[in-house]
């Protein structure tokens, strides 16, 4: 029986978000409002996107084991479930950003959706810099028992 890797969690994310994209209407938005500057991106477009990055990810996890490439376990598994987690996460708060703009009432204590996005997304790319990190220092690993064993 074949042991279950964290990363075909992103193969099953990146399924579940290309579904998601034929699934959305066409003329649903994916907004960010950055101070002056507004940022819309067809929900479409935004769920492919996810689609082909999450399986990208996959795919360089997939290859890095086929090369018997050891990346740091706790790593690894911080970032491929970080990262599902704040792809979610960023959906969810895109559906009650747009909500907010969609209502008509007056709150002074709704909260800023739109911040939380921003921060997801940093986080999402701080994620990234760390599947980096844990590459190199995996090859450096490896480049320094092979050159050992010599």
């Amino acid at each position: 029986m074949k042991k279950f890797k964290a990363y075909y969690l992103l193969f099953l994310t990146s399924v579940i978000f290309f579904v998601i994209s034929f699934l959305v209407h066409y003329k649903m938005t994916f907004d960010i409002n950055i101070y002056d500057t507004y940022y819309v991106i067809s929900e479409v477009d935004f769920y492919i996107m996810n689609s082909f990055f999450t399986m990208m990810i996959g795919l360089l996890y997939f290859i890095f084991e086929k090369f018997k490439i050891i990346l740091f376990s706790v790593l690894s598994k911080v970032h491929i479930f970080g990262t599902i987690f704040l792809f979610f996460l960023i959906i969810y708060f895109n559906y009650y950003n747009l909500l907010e703009y969609q209502s008509s009432e007056f709150l002074f204590d709704k909260p800023d959706y739109n911040k939380y996005i921003i921060i997801s997304i940093l986080v999402l790319i701080s994620l990234q810099l760390l599947f980096i990190i844990n590459i190199f220092v995996s090859l450096i690993k490896k480049m320094k028992t092979f050159r050992s064993s010599k």
